[in-house]
């Protein structure tokens, strides 16, 4: 996988990481998606793969677009419809993908796009349980313009939803200089199951890290950088590495930012309801250290210094 990749996972570039993730050979051996379709606004697609056949419409709406679903699959005939409000008007795909290995059929992906600067997709799974009953499964909402990456993780058959944890996003830099920790999941019976964590999750982890440190060789500034030292050491954390990422950080942080989390000297007001000239910048250590507790990063084999 070229290192480049991972610019991805700085928030600028989330779109042209998934693009990338899917020139990497292992990524293309293991690609889940077996058919795609551009649907554009007010016209219509028809998709057949693994006993899945349908055809999709879509529907310009006063505040967005609808798309109508209806076909076949190996438990009869079915059809469903999904709105979307406050969205704009581009074309986008309709994708068959295998990503639930305890069902008959493939799920089919769809998503819209919100428009404007940094934002935002917002796809949508559905899933057939074992009566022939299809499930709409909104995804959050993913920073971009793209859908999330797919890719059969395991080679167990059925695909894994790969985006990133996008609260890093803002958090201790700026978009463009912010990187985030990679975010894996699966869907089984119509639900998301982060498996970040998991065995298969860390195979996927780890290539990032090792991505992000021959980014970081190659650009040694970004060792300086806190957007990147955040997203590292809660990459190492996850790995039972965060003791040795702590100690580096501490030596490599950015003391003169001016981007990070900030309180209120005055205890009794919350941060948004703060006076400007009240306002205190929290150190990025103790900034970073609250977020990966919030967010379960934090490796309890660091040892702060007294």
């Amino acid at each position: 996988m070229n290192s480049s990749v991972w610019h991805l996972i700085r928030g600028l570039s989330i779109a042209i990481t998934i693009l990338l993730l899917a020139d990497h050979p292992e990524a293309a051996n293991n690609d889940p998606v077996l058919a795609r379709e551009e649907l554009s606004p007010d016209s219509s697609v028809t998709l057949t793969a693994k006993g899945l056949s349908f055809k999709a419409k879509r529907k310009e709406t006063k505040d967005g677009w609808s798309i109508s679903i209806s076909g076949k699959s190996t438990n009869g005939p079915f059809a469903f419809s999904h709105r979307f409000r406050g969205v704009a008007d581009y074309p986008d795909d309709v994708v068959i993908v295998e990503l639930d290995p305890k069902n008959s059929s493939p799920e089919i992906m769809f998503r819209a796009y919100t428009g404007g600067a940094h934002c935002c997709s917002l796809p949508v799974f559905a899933s057939e349980d074992e009566a022939g009953i299809w499930k709409i499964s909104p995804y959050p909402m993913i920073d971009g313009d793209l859908l999330p990456f797919l890719e059969d993780i395991d080679g167990d058959g059925a695909g894994e939803i790969i985006t990133i944890d996008q609260t890093f996003l803002y958090a201790f830099d700026s978009y463009a200089g912010s990187y985030s920790p990679m975010r894996v999941e699966q869907l089984r019976n119509g639900r998301f199951k982060d498996i970040t964590r998991s065995k298969t999750g860390r195979t996927r982890l780890k290539a990032q890290l090792d991505e992000m440190e021959v980014d970081a060789d190659n650009n040694p500034d970004l060792w300086r950088s806190n957007g990147y030292l955040s997203a590292w050491v809660a990459l190492k954390s996850l790995l039972g590495e965060g003791k040795s990422a702590w100690k580096k950080m501490l030596l490599l942080y950015d003391r003169n930012s001016d981007f990070g989390t900030y309180e209120c000297a005055d205890k009794t007001l919350k941060a948004f309801d703060c006076p400007s000239e009240k306002l205190v910048m929290i150190p990025f250590p103790d900034a970073l250290e609250a977020h990966l507790k919030t967010m379960r990063y934090w490796d309890k084999g660091i040892k702060k210094p007294d």
